[in-house]
């Protein structure tokens, strides 16, 4: 019985690391998907001033 004393600690001590490794991993992925977020609304921003620009430059018959 004495062995397994320490083996539960052991495991314990895994459980909660891994709980908590998890709940890092977690917030990670939240970061990284509000990055991207952000980073494909000013994509999306630039694409739209490029057509912009892209028509203005047909008006003025400046490209075709």
């Amino acid at each position: 019985m004495n062995n397994w004393a320490g083996v539960a600690v052991i495991i314990a001590g895994y459980a909660v690391g891994v709980y908590f490794q998890n709940k890092r991993i977690d917030d990670l992925k939240l970061s990284s998907n509000a990055k991207f977020a952000t980073i494909e609304a000013r994509l999306i921003s630039i694409g739209v001033r490029l057509t912009a620009i892209e028509a203005r430059l047909i008006k003025l018959e400046i490209i075709k």
